[in-house]
């Protein structure tokens, strides 16, 4: 008898250790889920991207923190909403990959490019889409600035190929006739042939020059205090066989206060206002190059012409890049203004043209210098 309730006791301590171990297991299990859960939720919260879960009718179950900040709703807010609250238009059914540049739209109605990476989990419940949601405004700004970089330089380009084929036809042709007829030449000839290369080589140079600034002005350049009647000076220097081909008259302002900027690219706009106030200009040119004060802290320069004047309805378009689709010149003024336009913009100024009656005056400002030694490097 004492047997028989002895191997009863045995098996039962076997059984309710047995038991222990299977709830021991349980406990563990548990605890594993809870600390992966918690894991996950961890990287769900501290994503740089905005996380939203949402079920097969398009609800939103789970958002992250950064959803809150990226679209400016609580999540107590969104939970139970259709995930178009987020993004308007966007179909509980679609199984992409991937939406590219689609609109976000926030609480206050603000919408915005987002970039939506897509990921699918099939669940007891249904299907369960995580949205991964990027706000892509800065990329699509950097595109949108290289295909405008691209179409401008494009467009450029063909327009120094047009512009550069002329003046190289000339220098060509007068060196083979030097070099064929040199000994048959006058001196007089021989004057006029040389007066025409350095004419013609001049013109290259500046458009090559402008090429370059294309391509430089992508960088950032210094600010440092110029000394502007030098810069200026040295422009018209660079013009001088346009101002005796024309019989213009080219005379500087006396004051020129100091302002910053960088001297290679304020050069080339001197060049451009310039070169356009003398072939635009009345008969004889009559160009006018100087500065002021414009309140406390800019410099206005301009460039006053005698010529016929622009339209006001021609003088916002002036400043506008050609493009493929629109390589018409506004009255010969070209692409050389938005260059123009894009280094005084890059050096803190702004630029502008205006026209009361006969004449015409281009101007630009830059920051004014508060003292230092000016920089003469050009």
């Amino acid at each position: 008898m004492d047997k028989i309730i002895f191997d009863h006791d045995v098996e039962l301590v076997s059984e309710l250790d047995a038991l222990r171990r299977e709830v021991m297991e349980l406990r563990i299990a548990e605890k594993a889920r809870r600390a992966s859960e918690a894991h996950y939720r961890n990287l769900v919260e501290t994503a740089p991207l905005a996380i939203a879960l949402v079920d097969a009718q398009g609800r939103i179950l789970l958002v992250n923190t950064r959803t809150e900040a990226l679209f400016g709703y609580r999540r107590a807010e969104l939970i139970g909403q259709t995930v178009e609250s987020l993004i308007p238009g966007m179909s509980p059914g679609v199984h992409a990959e991937m939406l590219y540049d689609v609109p976000g739209r926030r609480k206050d109605g603000a919408t915005f490019p987002v970039e939506i990476k897509l990921g699918f989990i099939d669940t007891e419940y249904g299907t369960v889409t995580a949205c991964f949601i990027s706000d892509i405004t800065e990329r699509k700004q950097i595109e949108q600035e290289r295909d405008r970089y691209i179409e401008e330089l494009s467009a450029f380009s063909h327009t120094v190929a047009h512009d550069l084929t002329a003046p190289l036809g000339v220098v060509v042709g007068y060196v083979d006739l030097l070099k064929e007829d040199f000994h048959s030449l006058s001196d007089e000839q021989i004057e006029q042939c040389l007066y025409a290369l350095a004419k013609h080589g001049h013109k290259m140079s500046n458009i090559i020059d402008e090429l370059l600034l294309v391509v430089e002005d992508k960088r950032e350049a210094p600010r440092r205090p110029l000394d502007m009647r030098s810069i200026a000076e040295s422009a018209r220097r660079r013009l001088e066989y346009l101002i005796h081909e024309c019989n213009a008259q080219v005379t500087l302002a006396d004051d020129w206060p100091a302002a910053l900027g960088h001297a290679p690219w304020i050069e080339e706009v001197w060049v451009n206002y310039l070169s356009n106030a003398i072939k635009y200009g009345g008969q004889p040119p009559c160009v006018e190059m100087g500065a002021g004060r414009q309140g406390g802290d800019k410099v206005h320069f301009w460039v006053r012409d005698n010529g016929g004047g622009v339209a006001a309805g021609d003088r916002e378009k002036l400043f506008e890049a050609l493009t493929q689709s629109n390589e018409q010149r506004i009255d010969g003024h070209g692409l050389g203004l938005s260059i123009v336009k894009r280094i005084v913009h890059k050096l803190g100024g702004e630029v502008g043209a205006e026209s009361a009656g006969a004449g015409s005056l281009f101007w630009f400002t830059l920051p004014a210098a508060a003292g230092g030694q000016a920089d003469k490097t050009l």
